[in-house]
């Protein structure tokens, strides 16, 4: 296995197959040095379930047992085979959304096949009356409606049965495909990236092109093992950055698989694989001092750092959130979002009375000038994303300080922008849906006058603490590109208004805050979560993104996501509508092997449907992240305000050098 386990769940009536191909996929998985277990439904009786009879009920708690007990082994890592008969569709549903990595295959044989088999002779007791309940016979069973696998032992060997199991799990990428690779590396990078093989040389290196981003980089070092039959690890994947590399890389690996021949043939590949990497001493001589002189690119500013804060910690390979030195988690249990704001612009907790006071001042500057509203109502046909920036640098026209950049008047500006912007969409929703805009409750929270004001009625006790919970996940992640492009901006001595107008219009952008409403769109695209896994992987063939997963920071996954999986989670149940979460989780076991190379999931997968199931429009999604995000912007601008310096890079030019300039008329 490749560090995850996997439940294989056979279902079927009895005499149909499981047991026997059962064994047959343990035996090939221990051949491959696999951790395995069988989890046989008879067995279980015996040993686990022996009080338990074999009504509906003491059949469902038998099956949940079983669920139980193949979710902690494939916790760690062990391939668990379950063959019972488990006959009812519901209770499989159910062990299926409390496991991570569920592959139902349906052992599909007619029940006078079944009764064919049948060498104890269980089918003739039942039909005699002696076995009372018997699957098939007194008691339905409820076919698979879209399992992973059918097996059909009437049209197909045991041994096929087999196979197929076998060839999805390394479709999944759960083990590894034992063979040694025909291909070129030419032919690999040009597979994976989607480039002309002419474009591939030595010195072509990772993000100097547009296709070889981090997503596609990943793609292309689980091709690397598969074709080399390996693992690469996180380090080793830091370094396999150019084609020289990871040429370097594969030598090493086919010199490992050559180790068996003989020594002429070995003599023969590896001369002709180091022709490939060094044609001889000068030329990599030559090399060496060119790659000395070159400017280190770091593009996107990746590992930068270009300032100091007190704000947040992210560490990406622990997986770990600090505002001021305490955990999202502590935060996102116990803190509310009033308290989290004042938390990142003072950088302490407030008492008791510093909070009702902040929340009082919040409450206050909630309302939006008229002058505003007709703004929101000339742009109102436009994407929300739009209105909001639109309507956050009107704020700026009538701004009687506008020209007050110090710090106390922007601290100011800043907490008055943070009240108003839930207003703003609010607002700007009621006025497209032909509607008056509803007013401000100062009774009410950030997060419940939000949703108030939204859908123009009091929201539940639940709905509040999730919105609330999501806004404090939300409010801030450091030098994002977002709040980079705020402290640009206020680098220049622009004001607040102006650094915040940026913001937004940086984060609308389908690579940062926008990618939650992509998300959403993918779900609707795919509907069905059977459809999940093949439209993913189309997506991969293609080379296109897949929303939700991986981050410029974490190489784990994001923090902020188990508290966003678990509210999409607890609130698919409670309102029975868990298509959208099945989706999700169908996306997450199809997208395994990115996972395991640090592509991760990360905070708008299930965002979107968090916000979906609160009944929030899909173009809304951005706007809603936004609220929460407003106060990182502010503790950004104010931060960037207290030891103020223009931010300015620069770029390393690789053109043309003294070129004459030619007159027109002679070129």
């Amino acid at each position: 296995m490749r560090g995850k386990g996997v439940i294989l769940w056979l279902t079927g009536l009895s005499g149909a197959g499981k047991t026997t191909i059962a064994r047959g996929v343990e035996r090939e998985l221990q051949a491959r040095n696999c951790l395995v277990e069988v989890l046989d439904g008879d067995e279980i009786r015996t040993h686990v379930s022996k009080e338990l009879g074999f009504s509906r009920e003491d059949r469902e708690t038998n099956i949940r047992r079983i669920g139980f007990i193949a979710n902690r082994l494939s916790r760690n890592g062990i391939a668990v085979i379950v063959a019972a008969i488990s006959p009812y569709r519901t209770i499989r549903d159910e062990v299926r959304m409390m496991s991570e990595n569920f592959i139902e295959i349906y052992v599909d044989a007619p029940l006078e096949v079944c009764e064919a088999r049948d060498v104890k002779g269980l089918y003739a007791k039942a039909r005699s009356g002696k076995i009372k309940n018997f699957t098939g016979i007194e008691d339905p069973y409820e076919a698979p409606k879209n399992p992973e696998i059918i097996c059909c032992t009437t049209k197909e060997s045991i041994e096929e049965c087999i196979n197929k199991i076998i060839a999805e799990l390394e479709q999944r990428d759960y083990i590894y495909n034992f063979y040694r690779t025909n291909q070129s590396i030419e032919d690999i990078v040009s597979q994976t990236l989607n480039i002309s093989k002419s474009a591939i040389s030595d010195n072509l290196e990772y993000q100097s092109i547009a296709e070889w981003n981090s997503l596609n980089h990943i793609a292309l070092m689980v091709a690397i093992e598969k074709a080399y039959n390996t693992e690469i690890s996180e380090d080793m994947m830091l370094k396999l950055t150019s084609i020289r590399a990871i040429r370097e890389y594969a030598l090493q690996k086919e010199l490992f698989f050559l180790l068996s021949d003989n020594k002429s043939s070995l003599d023969k590949k590896i001369e002709k694989q180091n022709t490939n990497i060094v044609k001889n001493e000068s030329e990599k001589k030559h090399r060496l001092n060119a790659q000395q002189q070159q400017v280190v690119i770091h593009r996107g500013l990746n590992g930068v750092f270009y300032d100091n804060t007190h704000t947040t910690l992210i560490d990406g390979q622990a997986g770990k959130l600090l505002h001021c030195g305490y955990s999202i988690h502590e935060l996102a249990e116990y803190s509310n979002f009033e308290e989290t704001t004042y938390l990142l612009i003072h950088k302490k907790l407030p008492t008791s009375t510093e909070l009702e006071a902040f929340s009082k001042q919040l409450k206050e500057v909630r309302y939006i000038p008229e002058q505003v509203v007709e703004v929101i109502r000339l742009v109102q046909n436009s994407h929300p994303m739009d209105v909001l920036r639109t309507a956050v640098s009107a704020l700026s026209s009538i701004d009687q300080k506008r020209e007050d950049n110090t710090l106390e008047k922007t601290l100011s500006k800043g907490i008055r922008v943070i009240a108003q912007i839930p207003v703003i969409v609010a607002t700007h929703h009621a006025i497209r849906m032909g509607r008056m805009p509803t007013p401000p409750n100062n009774r009410l929270s950030h997060a419940a006058n939000f949703l108030y004001m939204l859908n123009d009625c009091i929201p539940s006790e639940q709905e509040v603490k999730i919105l609330d919970r999501d806004f404090i996940l939300h409010a801030d992640h450091g030098s994002n590109a977002s709040a980079f492009t705020a402290r640009i901006a206020t680098g220049t001595k622009a004001d607040l208004h102006a650094a915040i107008t940026a913001a937004i219009a940086t984060f609308s952008g389908s690579l940062h805050g926008g990618a939650a409403e992509s998300v959403m769109k993918m779900l609707q695209d795919i509907d069905q979560p059977e459809l999940a896994a093949e439209y993913i992987r189309k997506l991969k063939n293609e080379n296109l993104p897949v929303y939700g997963f991986g981050h410029r920071v974490y190489k784990t996954e994001d923090p902020r996501a188990f508290h966003l999986r678990e509210a999409a989670k607890s609130l698919s149940f409670e309102r029975g509508e868990t298509k959208w979460y099945r989706i999700l989780e169908a996306i997450v076991d199809e997208m395994r092997s990115y996972i395991d190379h640090g592509v991760d999931v990360n905070v708008d997968l299930y965002t979107c449907v968090t916000y979906h199931l609160l009944g929030i429009p899909n173009d809304l999604f951005v706007p809603v992240f936004a609220i929460g995000r407003i106060s990182g912007w502010v503790t950004q601008v104010v931060e960037q305000l207290e030891n103020n310096i223009l931010i300015r890079p620069v770029l390393n030019y690789i053109g043309e050098n003294e070129r004459p300039y030619i007159p027109i008329t002679e070129r």
